[in-house]
């Protein structure tokens, strides 16, 4: 009888070791270290943007380079060139070295 108590007492003690070091040993989940620093800016090469109203194009604007800042929406372009269209038929064409929105 004291020797099944004795190994009822060891399964016991393993058990509840088990128990514990499982409890214990969770990983910690990885902190996150891909926040960059600085602004996060995307970046548009031959870009188009054009607005249409009632099926007819308002105007287009066309720029070789864009950045566009994702946190604040600063938006520059260089090498731009736009056309506004108005209703008559008459466009007026515009191109600048450089802008900023």
């Amino acid at each position: 009888m004291t020797r099944n108590k004795i190994i009822g007492g060891v399964l016991a003690a393993a058990f509840l070791g088990l128990v514990l070091w499982t409890v214990f040993s969770v990983p910690k989940p990885p902190e996150q270290t891909d926040a960059q620093q600085g602004p996060r800016i995307m970046s548009y090469e031959d870009n188009t943007l054009h607005e249409e109203q009632d099926g007819r194009t308002v105007w287009t604007l066309t720029a070789q380079n864009m950045s566009v800042d994702i946190d604040t929406q600063d938006t520059t372009m260089k090498g731009i060139e736009g056309t506004f269209y108005s209703e008559d038929g008459n466009t007026l064409s515009l191109k600048a070295d450089t802008g900023h929105m």
